[in-house]
């Protein structure tokens, strides 16, 4: 990658890293914690009162909003600057261009490692920590050029941070790496004996593509 594709790369990093931390720590400020998991039976809504009444008792301070944004967006940074194998993330490449590492922050019940250090740090109650800061049902995928969010049960992507295009070499660059991968993938299929899994299924690092492999179309 060019110099000047590093930079745009850095610069989307930050900018997408500040629009998932400030987006998250909206929702801590706004009392989205106490959300909808799609149940309908009384036990259920009698657990999500009481889940609203600890909030309550115990509400984050904008102090703790504040810290939390911070410590969660210096967070992304390093995560999506790396191809941290602790981190649970994929490869951004539904475009053309490849937006590197594509981090996934979720709240099912409880919050997900990354999203719970970030609370800690951010010194919010333990009694809300686990099940009353943050949304239910809810994910954010965050890469260099995109931040997408599915906001509580039910709910559809939406595509609230996106940037750059990409030039022709870019396409030829992308289209090359992801046909030399798909290669690799139906060969490790077959080696499996899993002929019947489909390799455009499959979620995970892409590996550039080398010149040679460039030049040969991709290696097919």
């Amino acid at each position: 990658m060019t110099s000047g594709g590093g930079a745009r790369r850095a610069e989307g990093i930050k900018r997408c890293a500040a629009a998932t931390a400030a987006w998250w720590a909206g929702r801590l400020r706004d009392g989205c914690g106490i959300g909808d998991n799609g149940a309908r039976e009384m036990s259920s809504i009698m657990a999500m009162g009481m889940t609203q009444m600890i909030r309550e008792k115990h509400p984050p301070t904008e102090a703790n909003c504040v810290r939390f944004e911070t410590v969660l967006r210096d967070r992304l940074v390093e995560l999506l600057s790396s191809d941290n194998p602790d981190a649970r993330h994929y490869r951004d490449h539904n475009g053309w261009d490849d937006g590197g590492v594509d981090i996934v922050l979720s709240v099912d019940y409880h919050p997900c490692a990354t999203l719970d250090a970030a609370l800690e740090a951010a010194g919010i109650h333990e009694s809300i920590r686990s099940m009353a800061a943050l949304p239910l049902k809810t994910i954010t995928r965050t890469s260099a050029r995109r931040l997408m969010i599915k906001h509580g049960y039910g709910a559809r992507w939406t595509d609230a941070e996106r940037l750059w295009g990409c030039s022709r070499e870019e396409i030829d660059a992308y289209a090359a790496a992801r046909d030399v991968h798909v290669n690799r993938v139906w060969e490790a299929l077959h080696e499996m004996d899993m002929r019947g899994t489909s390799a455009e299924d499959w979620q995970g690092p892409i590996k550039p593509a080398t010149p040679s492999e460039r030049e040969g179309g991709g290696g097919k």
